[in-house]
């Protein structure tokens, strides 16, 4: 299974979780990474994962990275066929891989992802969650997501 990562360099306000995944997987053959700059940038990126044949996409960055890459994937045009997405906790709000179980250090959730890839036993750890579809009207704008928060959200 061909291993993608995500990274969002500026998630998590700047702090070294981010990059010390980006080290980390940069020492590594078996692993496809990006680290697009910007919003505009975002499609671009998972174009490169999808054109490597990337099957499991690590998003390295929080709540607000995974919601951008959903949103990018599920429009779909980009992967032939939708990957597994893996979130890592490196930002600063990390609900969904809280929710999936993903330990703190996201090293270690990587070095961890990688070791089930390569005992094939990656389909023992996948967890199915709902995703939201919002759509902007009269705009046609379409959004995915994994939750809503309406003004603040409590111990994220």
């Amino acid at each position: 299974m061909k291993v993608g990562v995500f990274s969002n360099a500026r998630a998590g306000g700047g702090r070294s979780e981010v990059a010390a995944v980006e080290r980390f997987v940069a020492g590594r053959p078996d692993v496809s990474a990006v680290a697009p700059v910007g919003t505009s940038e975002v499609a671009g990126g998972l174009r490169e994962l999808a054109a490597a044949g990337v099957e499991l996409l690590v998003v390295n960055g929080g709540d607000g990275t995974l919601q951008r890459v959903l949103t990018e994937v599920l429009r779909g045009g980009i992967f032939p066929v939708p990957p597994l997405i893996a979130p890592l906790r490196s930002g600063r709000t990390n609900m969904c891989a809280l929710d999936l179980g993903s330990t703190r250090k996201p090293v270690r959730a990587m070095e961890k992802l990688l070791a089930a890839v390569a005992e094939e036993r990656v389909e023992s750890l996948v967890v199915e969650r709902h995703v939201l579809r919002v759509a902007f009207e009269p705009d046609g704008v379409v959004e995915y997501g994994v939750f809503c928060g309406i003004g603040m959200i409590y111990r994220a």
